[in-house]
């Protein structure tokens, strides 16, 4: 009664791990990848601009949602306003930070496709802004000067196959203890 248990338990985890196998190649789990818009083995440098900054770059990746620009951490900042826009000029999105003091901001939205966009920084108030810049990569660069680009990093999702590591540790597993389970009792020893 007891070894009939276990047949059964055994059947149904292999069903399980194959059941598993199918849906983990399918429908793979996804995983945030980041995708950095400049050469993060050159210098980068805190730069004040005057109250308005426009950043031109390309997407690479479908699926991009999500961009974070470093700031200086020392300034507040109070009425930004932040938009980005596509090749046609249809606004992505646009926000109003009210009173902002870190080193970094990001901002979601909507997944993307490849393209070229832009990002604008801008303090509503005329004040100057301090934000970290780089050298320009392909990629990315300021709309007034081709030589620097923000300091940005945009982010996707891409499939994540690490997950098929589990059906198949149960897979050797299940093969470890079948001697055990299908094994004959009767056996002389």
């Amino acid at each position: 009664m007891k070894n009939k248990c276990f047949k059964i338990i055994y059947v149904f985890l292999i069903i399980f791990g194959i059941f598993s196998v199918f849906f983990l190649l399918i429908h793979p789990l996804k995983k945030t990848v980041q995708y950095v818009h400049f050469n993060v083995k050159n210098k980068v440098y805190s730069e004040t601009f005057d109250s308005k900054v426009e950043q031109d770059f390309e997407i690479v990746e479908d699926g991009t949602f999500r961009i974070l620009f470093f700031l200086n951490y020392e300034t507040t900042y109070d009425n930004l306003n932040i938009k980005m826009l596509d090749s046609d000029n249809n606004v992505i999105f646009d926000n109003q930070v009210e009173e902002y003091s870190a080193s970094s901001m990001y901002f979601e939205f909507t997944p993307l496709d490849v393209g070229n966009y832009k990002l604008i920084i801008e303090d509503l108030d005329g004040d100057s802004l301090e934000l970290i810049t780089s050298k320009a990569t392909k990629e990315a660069s300021l709309k007034n000067d081709n030589s620097r680009t923000l300091k940005f990093v945009t982010y996707y999702r891409d499939n994540y196959y690490f997950y098929l590591w589990y059906p198949v540790f149960l897979f050797a597993f299940l093969f470890t203890i079948y001697p055990f389970i299908w094994g004959d009792m009767n056996e002389k020893k």
